[in-house]
């Protein structure tokens, strides 16, 4: 018997796979087999179980959700701190190589891509319940 301790950095082949590989994975596993799941009364206890996680899952996310709007600004006005000290050495190193200061390539498209996704944030999903 091997014993792993989960604390421990793993290299190679026994890292194991991380959420954002396992989730769309167990998704499309329960999109595809969901009616033949429900069939089954062995598979009714995992259904449950699973409902119930996505359940306080969905609460936590939903508590978090509440604090996103306080937060936002605090993170708003951390980026544009950050974003101002970095031009100002910028500038800085430019004055004191005698080179003008030359905008990024792209940079007033990134503002803009940035804006636009910041309008089109998806809400809470919704989820669906099914009474076994």
């Amino acid at each position: 018997m091997v014993i792993i301790d989960p604390f421990t950095p793993r290299t190679g082949q026994d890292v194991p796979p991380s959420p954002e590989q396992i989730v769309p994975l167990v998704q499309s596993l329960l999109d595809s087999h969901f009616v033949t799941l429900l069939l089954q009364r062995q598979s009714h206890k995992l259904l449950r179980r699973l409902t119930s996680r996505v359940a306080t899952h969905t609460a936590q996310l939903t508590d978090l959700s509440t604090l996103l709007g306080a937060l936002s600004v605090f993170s708003r006005k951390n980026t544009e701190l950050l974003q101002a000290e970095e031009a100002a050495k910028r500038k800085a190193a430019a004055k004191r190589n005698g080179v003008q200061e030359v905008k990024k390539f792209g940079e007033s498209m990134e503002r803009r891509a940035k804006a636009q996704e910041k309008h089109q944030e998806v809400g809470a999903y919704q989820v669906e319940e099914f009474y076994l």
